[in-house]
């Protein structure tokens, strides 16, 4: 019979491994101070400080306990109001405009699921950081009144930190800014990589004359622009070695591509993932090599999706790309005559297909390995008939599956069977009420690591009144967020919380966006607080969209909390309301 030892005795390679199903703060939670040993094996995570998704107590503790007593070592630090909302103002309020002398080494910052406001007041903090010459933002929601005051919220990012930030990115789930500026004489000298959601492909040209000394971009377009840069569009831009440009709702043309290629000189690194209405110019390929000839190309990567190919022929297309070293492909749908045309190997991670051209073979079988994040569209209610897709793409994390009235032809049953996915954590839904829940559970049964669900409310509605669907989500999903449309389904929910309870049981996070036409009085958040206690894991509950009556403010929000739920007043939490958002942290 082996001896019985203690969690201390084991040897770091051991411990090493079981902090592997750990988060960061966990760890430092746990272990931290327990005796030298211990404190010495997980010093890596000091220098990492990650506050993102976690129980206020847990975060009030580290915060008070742990973190002044490692500050000095924390060299990237991650400050996260997923989920919560909160938890970058008790953080502020805790180290606020000390930041800089207490993280004297910081020289990574990155903030998660900021609106403008808040945002606004990190930047406040954000002065002689001597290290500190990264940002990332992620998530970041910001309603700007015009262009200019978009400009000037981009223009306090850019010269945060006195100046001394190199390296910002935001990620693909951000506003998208205006460059709104023609004076030649603004400009920001310190920032050599930028990643950023643009509106217009004006932005994008007054963007490059205001950041001289940019080396890497990163850039997505939103919308389409009739207007016309005569200022910006000839200067040219000497230092860009890596460009990396797509677009989300913009119809490109080739002269538009063409002015933005004219003014780069030195890119070495060059990817574009760009869509197009009719413009057949976009697929020849010696024109697209007659613009890139004078880069000194190391890497090219090309993907096309253009609506209306009816005038083009597959073959004729891919003749005309021979001249590039690698290989092309060129895939049309019958139904639509709809065309995508890309470069090998497949180099996109984040990919936004409509149902027809995703589940093409030769394309499938091409894009499997890279993509991570995969929106579908036209999605039909059987969606069985996209399991294939699904099961090519074996390192998707993300999946939305946007419904619509296209019909697929029918594959067999061989071709349906669905692999597990083991990176898939999160799912989104939209318009998905027609959904066959059948061949949805066929789905969530083979997603072992599923944790985060985006619904509508007509989905949740069909979900929560099917019992096999309830035990399937029972002790899997620990993040929901519910968007609600209709009135009459708002009023279901409110009147079924404690059903909503009992079908997404091991919930931690709990978030409801209510568009504005549905948006009423306190109902919702009254009826959540009853049932509180039936969520043993709850650690936030938020809710955008409601409208708390005057004299809920004046009496204060905490108080109302407590005498309307099983809270008291002297427990650890954190509540506050906020231009119709209300956040409880627990």
């Amino acid at each position: 019979m082996l001896p019985k030892g203690t969690f201390e005795q084991f040897p770091d390679e051991i411990l090493l491994l079981i902090f592997r199903y750990l988060s960061s703060m966990d760890i430092l939670f746990s272990f931290y101070g327990l005796n030298s040993r211990l404190s010495q094996t997980i010093n890596g995570y000091c220098q990492h400080i990650v506050l993102c998704q976690l129980p206020f107590k847990q975060y009030h503790h580290i915060s008070t306990s742990i973190l002044p007593s490692i500050s000095s070592e924390v060299y990237s630090l991650t400050i996260s109001n997923e989920w919560t909302g909160v938890l970058s103002k008790v953080f502020l309020t805790d180290f606020g405009q000390r930041m800089s002398s207490i993280f004297p080494n910081l020289q990574h910052l990155t903030l998660i699921a900021f609106i403008k406001q808040s945002l606004g007041l990190v930047l406040d903090c954000l002065e002689d950081f001597h290290h500190l010459s990264e940002i990332n933002i992620h998530g970041l929601f910001a309603e700007f009144e015009n262009a200019i005051q978009s400009e000037s919220f981009l223009y306090r990012i850019f010269s945060a930190n006195n100046y001394r930030l190199n390296s910002i990115l935001f990620d693909n789930f951000s506003t998208a800014f205006h460059v709104n500026s023609t004076n030649a004489e603004m400009t920001f000298d310190n920032v050599t990589k930028l990643r950023i959601e643009l509106k217009t492909i004006v932005d994008l040209h007054r963007l490059l004359t205001i950041l001289p000394n940019l080396e890497y971009l990163h850039t997505r377009i939103h919308d389409e622009s009739f207007e016309i840069d005569k200022t910006n569009g000839n200067r040219l831009v000497s230092k860009l070695k890596f460009f990396h440009l797509q677009s989300i709702r913009h119809w490109w043309i080739f002269s538009e591509l063409e002015s933005i290629l004219k003014r780069l000189a030195n890119v070495e690194h060059l990817a574009i993932n760009i869509d197009g209405y009719s413009d057949v110019n976009l697929t020849d390929g010696e024109k697209i090599f007659s613009l890139l000839s004078k880069f000194p190309l190391k890497n090219f990567h090309y993907l096309l999706r253009l609506h209306d190919s009816s005038f083009l022929d597959q073959k004729n297309v891919l003749s005309t790309w021979q001249q590039f070293n690698q290989q092309f492909v060129c895939v049309q749908t019958d139904n639509d005559h709809s065309l995508i045309l890309y470069s090998l190997p497949f180099h996109f991670e984040d990919l936004v297909l409509q149902c027809s051209l995703a589940k093409t073979k030769i394309f499938n079988e091409n894009y499997s390995n890279q993509v991570k994040l995969l929106h579908l569209y036209s999605v039909p209610k059987d969606i069985d008939e996209i399991f294939l897709i699904i099961s090519k793409c074996s390192r998707l994390h993300r999946l939305c599956l946007q419904f619509g009235q296209n019909h697929m032809k029918k594959s067999s049953q061989q071709q349906n069977q669905l692999c597990r996915l083991s990176h898939l954590t999160t799912i989104t839904i939209m318009n998905g009420s027609s959904i066959d829940l059948n061949s949805f559970c066929k789905l969530v049964e083979q997603l072992p690591n599923l944790n985060t669900m985006n619904i509508e409310d007509e989905l949740l509605q069909l979900l929560m009144m099917n019992q096999f669907i309830y035990e399937s989500f029972k002790s899997k999903i620990t993040h929901l967020c519910i968007i609600v449309h209709s009135s009459d389904i708002f009023q279901f929910i409110t009147s079924s919380i404690s059903l909503l309870a009992s079908t997404f049981s091991s919930l931690k996070y709990l978030y409801f966006w209510i568009e504005k036409e549905c948006r009423t009085s306190e109902s919702l958040i009254l009826s959540v607080f009853k049932h509180l206690s039936m969520w043993k894991s709850l650690a936030a509950f938020v809710t955008v969209g409601i409208i708390l009556q005057p004299e809920i403010l004046a009496k204060g929000i905490r108080e109302w909390t407590v005498e309307n739920s099983y809270l008291h007043d002297n427990d650890s939490f954190v509540v506050d309301y906020f231009e119709e958002r209300f956040r409880l942290w627990l």
